[in-house]
């Protein structure tokens, strides 16, 4: 091709190919969005379980990324869980062992009641790399300016402070909605204005990358769904779970919207896009969670596996299912290195970055993951998972081939059993000293219900 030619073939390239695609095969950081869907059922979306509920728009993040059927999150409840995954840290490790207390006792000082400021949030790490921050939704890392998410990395906040509240406006609930550190007046189906805030976020940015945390409260009860909804899941006869339908599909339609607005505005090929819940399905809102057993609350798989989807289309090849367990914890590594940074040195982290695995540059990785709540404690090493009892002997299960924790091994491996549990107590030996305590920690009915879980896969 002579010069003049090329001059002529590359003048043309520029001027009339879109700049999307130019964004796709450059090297420009990625935007970065975490959406997290909150006690929703292992089964509950179509990308996961058993297509309970038809999820087309949730779906597509897996179909054009990967799924990783082995998600977990770091505790089996909200509040830590979240602060797992703010920080890349096993919460244990700076005392946040369960959640918040929604009035802290006179002996436990309101300092310790949130995320500690020495930790390292992902905003804050992504703000070092030069990106704009947004948190919209729920918070429920501390209550007050101390543990405010405007303190805390975020350059805009839209949400609740909380853990939960109602869907509809002007009606009791743990807690007003907030613009930054702003009480606001509540406005339509609380779903639907968590995305209408996304949207109008997304709307505002030029080209400095964001990375935004869309943290939405459905399907956690209360269970308020629309009526138009309901009526679409007549033929389901329970009540709760016709509710936990509607607020799905209305969560599904939802997100949608997000995906839309990132692709009309050409810039999806070039976002990094996690979904998961928070933690596994609970009772209360009539969950799904098979072939899991145990729920919400447990460190039984129906407690702490979740739907687990990634995608980067500029990066990441679609349509990948990768067997091997991801955590939560890992998005902070992952989205730090896709941003072209480091994680801080004066910190161990617990998370790894999964972009190697994802782009195919490296094979599946063998790891450890441990959780601890209450009296119960567990560790996952390979395909094999521990369970420590506070009264009977320590459950074996191979996880990856008996998801549901059915066939104790328990007796068959004493060897692996005596070396998982060493494991465990040297984790242990990490952590802080739990910085407070929920009445719920000590309510009999609770633990009651704890024991049942735990009996149906030790019998």
């Amino acid at each position: 091709m002579k010069p003049s030619t090329l001059l002529t073939f590359t003048f043309a390239f520029l001027v009339f190919t879109p700049w999307q695609v130019l964004a796709y095969t450059s090297s420009a950081q990625p935007n970065i969005l975490v959406i997290i869907s909150d006690d929703a059922g292992y089964s509950d979306f179509s990308f996961s379980g058993e297509a309970n509920f038809n999820t087309p728009n949730i779906d597509s993040i897996s179909q054009k990324g990967v799924h990783f059927p082995q998600g977990y999150v770091s505790a089996s409840v909200c509040s830590p869980s979240r602060a797992g995954l703010m920080t890349g840290r096993n919460q244990q490790r700076f005392g946040y062992f369960d959640n918040l207390p929604r009035k802290v006792p006179e002996i436990y000082s309101p300092e310790y009641a949130g995320l500690p400021a020495s930790e390292i949030t992902l905003a804050e790490a992504l703000q070092q790399q030069g990106y704009q921050t947004a948190a919209i939704g729920k918070w429920h890392l501390g209550y007050g300016e101390k543990f405010h998410p405007n303190v805390q990395g975020f350059d805009y906040f839209y949400g609740i402070e909380s853990g939960s509240r109602s869907y509809w406006p002007n009606k009791k609930g743990l807690g007003p909605a907030q613009e930054n550190m702003t009480t606001v007046k509540d406005e339509g189906y609380f779903t639907d204005t968590l995305t209408d805030k996304a949207i109008n976020y997304l709307n505002k940015q030029g080209e400095q990358p964001f990375f935004m945390y869309l943290s939405y409260t459905a399907p956690h009860t209360p269970l308020h769904a629309k009526p138009e909804h309901l009526a679409m899941f007549a033929d389901i006869q329970d009540k709760k779970r016709r509710a936990l339908a509607a607020m799905t599909y209305s969560l599904d339609q939802n997100i949608g919207r997000v995906l839309k607005n990132l692709n009309d505005k050409g810039i999806d090929k070039n976002t990094l896009i996690f979904f998961l819940n928070d933690n596994g399905g609970t009772e209360s809102n009539s969950a799904g969670n098979r072939p899991l057993t145990g729920y919400k609350g447990t460190v039984l798989e129906g407690g702490l596996r979740v739907p687990y989807a990634v995608s980067w289309p500029a990066q990441i090849k679609a349509g990948q299912v990768v067997n091997m367990p991801a955590s939560s914890l890992d998005i902070f590594a992952t989205a730090v290195a896709a941003a072209g940074g480091e994680l801080a040195k004066d910190r161990e982290y617990d998370g790894i970055n999964l972009l190697p695995v994802m782009t195919g540059k490296s094979a599946a990785v063998e790891r450890t993951l441990f959780w601890k709540r209450h009296g119960y404690a567990a560790v996952r090493q390979g395909d094999f998972k521990l369970i420590r009892l506070s009264d009977r002997p320590a459950l074996l299960f191979n996880v990856n081939e008996d998801a549901g924790e059915h066939i104790n091994l328990a007796e068959k491996h004493p060897d692996k059993v005596k070396a998982m549990l060493k494991a465990l107590w040297q984790w242990e030996r990490k952590h802080q000293h739990a910085k407070w305590q929920t009445k719920k920690n000590f309510n009999n009915e609770y633990i009651e219900k704890l024991d049942r879980a735990f009996k149906q896969v030790s019998q």
